[in-house]
């Protein structure tokens, strides 16, 4: 048997959060959580984490600075960072794609 694929999920809203975490657990993904920045960075180095799914709105840090710090922490081989946002304009898009993100998916989401 394969061990779940773990996903981070970072937002500071908790109603996304627990979404996003219904979603994943059903599919069979394992979730941890953070709501800041900062909190990312404590997890990320405590578990082997296989996708980040990163909010750009953060209380502490915008997302596209703790990307930009994630993809030079575990080089050759960094974990996906795929943006969650309400931030929907080209330049938004453009700035994610620009801080290392492999992906961009605007809020509200959809299973």
């Amino acid at each position: 048997m394969t061990a779940a694929r773990t996903i981070l999920i970072v937002d500071d809203s908790p109603v996304n959060r627990k979404i996003l975490r219904e979603i994943l657990t059903r599919a069979g993904y394992r979730v941890i959580e953070a709501e800041t920045g900062q909190a990312c960075l404590d997890l990320y180095g405590r578990h082997q984490v296989d996708l980040i799914l990163l909010d750009i709105i953060l209380p502490d840090r915008n997302g596209y600075e703790i990307c930009r710090i994630l993809g030079g922490q575990r080089d050759p081989d960094p974990v996906p960072v795929i943006f969650i946002s309400a931030l929907s304009q080209t330049g938004d898009i453009v700035d994610g794609f620009e801080a290392g993100g492999v992906d961009y998916i605007t809020k509200p989401f959809q299973p």
